[in-house]
């Protein structure tokens, strides 16, 4: 699983929070975003790395990190 962070489709900290949830639930330990690639269409979807920053340490403390503990 690699979660690409998007500007305009997954830019958002709840956004994030649920999908590393979900891939708790998987048994799957979220440890990485991965930013948008020097392709076409790389300056709509990308975003300043303090965004990234931002996104990452508002929605990492929202995964249950007691799943992640008892894996």
């Amino acid at each position: 699983m690699y979660p690409f962070l998007l500007r305009h489709i997954k830019d958002k900290s709840e956004l994030w929070a649920e999908i590393w949830c979900k891939h708790v639930d998987l048994v799957y330990i979220p440890y990485c975003m991965f930013t948008a690639c020097d392709i076409g269409g790389r300056h709509y979807f990308e975003l300043p790395l303090d965004k990234y920053r931002q996104i990452y340490r508002r929605a990492y403390p929202k995964v249950r990190g007691e799943k992640i503990l008892n894996m």
